[in-house]
């Protein structure tokens, strides 16, 4: 697999890169997923900020600059900078990139560091969507659960559970019934 369709199955959750591919997707794909993720996101920042700034500072009647620049001269113009910041840093593309560059941040080190593939944290959110409603679907189409069904052995020591539906439960799960506690045994 190249270095290119890695990086751009690394984005994706498991769910869906079993899709595309059968292979594990190498970690050096993730690196460079994660390398270009944090420095397109941060340059498209950087950029977005000159015009913001450009355009905010075109907004500005010419008189009141010349007013400040008078009264305080060229400090007094540039306090608009770090007024001018904190606006940018509250728009909701600015805080959408800066996430990005920070998860591209976060995803190489998990490649570099652990040999972890991350996923793209929004793809994540939709696969965990998908998972949920595929999961209601799936409960929906088997209809309405049935009691369980509880049988003793004779010695009334063991019991066994006839379920309809499979349970979540492992060698270490304790179930109680009638007042007493059973250890699992098997399923």
């Amino acid at each position: 697999m190249n270095i290119i369709t890695s990086a751009f199955l690394s984005l994706l959750p498991k769910r869906y890169r079993v899709l595309f591919t059968s292979y594990d997707v190498p970690c050096e794909g993730a690196v460079v997923s994660g390398i270009l993720q944090a420095l397109l996101s941060f340059f498209v920042l950087f950029r977005d900020y000159h015009a913001f700034f450009d355009m905010r500072m075109a907004q500005l009647p010419t008189d009141l600059l010349v007013k400040v620049a008078e009264k305080g001269g060229d400090p007094a113009i540039a306090a608009f900078g770090p007024m001018f910041l904190i606006e940018y840093l509250f728009r909701v593309t600015t805080i959408l990139f800066l996430f990005w560059t920070i998860e591209g941040v976060v995803r190489a080190i998990a490649a570099i560091g652990a040999k972890e593939i991350l996923p793209d944290l929004l793809l994540c959110v939709v696969a965990l969507l998908h998972a949920k409603v595929a999961a209601e679907n799936h409960k929906r189409k088997l209809g309405s659960p049935l009691s369980d069904e509880v049988q003793f052995d004779p010695t009334r020591d063991r019991l066994q559970i006839s379920s309809c539906r499979p349970k979540p439960w492992i060698q270490l799960t304790t179930i109680s019934h009638e007042g007493q506690f059973y250890e699992m045994v098997s399923e």
